[in-house]
């Protein structure tokens, strides 16, 4: 009786198959960035109401993957290293509590409700990313734009409009290195943003 035999070439795509379910691919990783504030301060009794709108973000940072600066106009997105939430959303929570922390307002409300406010923040997103446009050297750079107005009045008044940016050296290029460093940028930015406004408020 002939014995009926696997042509070749189907040998090569079972055995390409096989290769293929062993390989090991990337795993995916999410991180957050924490401003970490710790203390918490109680509010004098005469303290402000503060209302946050939603932070905006550059059009860049509407995605969750990390981004990467390789050199003096090129950037790039890190597929399997990304937020856990959006960063405007993330860093707009962290805002929020930092202030709600600070002691400086009764009230810190993201509500567009009823309430009388004495105060509304807006905050803008313009830059967060790895730069690794030098060889010897790479930084988290974080930059927020902040405009707070006064709204007691029928017209509001600016209050304080300012931009923070930082830019923290990392001693390695790992993707967990980097939102440490963007933490490191956030606290110091929202401290900045305090010690701002303890003398406009």
């Amino acid at each position: 009786m002939r014995k009926l035999s696997v042509p070749w070439i189907l040998l090569a795509v079972i055995s390409a198959g096989c290769l293929s379910v062993d390989k090991e691919y990337p795993v995916k990783r999410f991180f957050v960035i924490e401003a970490g504030r710790g203390e918490h301060a109680d509010p004098p009794m005469e303290a402000p109401v503060l209302r946050l709108r939603k932070m905006s973000t550059a059009p860049e940072l509407d995605g969750k993957s990390l981004i990467y600066r390789t050199g003096d106009l090129s950037f790039e997105t890190d597929f399997y290293n990304a937020f856990f939430i959006s960063p405007g959303s993330m860093l707009g929570g962290e805002v929020r509590k930092w202030l709600e922390a600070s002691g400086r307002f009764a009230l810190v409300t993201d509500s567009a409700g009823g309430m009388e406010t004495d105060y509304v923040l807006m905050s803008h997103l313009a830059a967060l990313y790895g730069d690794h446009s030098e060889e010897d050297s790479s930084k988290a750079v974080m930059e927020i734009q902040f405009l707070l107005l006064e709204e007691r009045d029928e017209e509001p008044a600016i209050v304080l409009q300012k931009n923070y940016r930082e830019a923290i050296p990392l001693t390695d290029r790992d993707p967990a290195t980097l939102a440490r460093g963007f933490s490191d940028a956030l606290r110091k930015i929202l401290d900045a943003l305090e010690q701002e406004l303890a003398g406009k408020i």
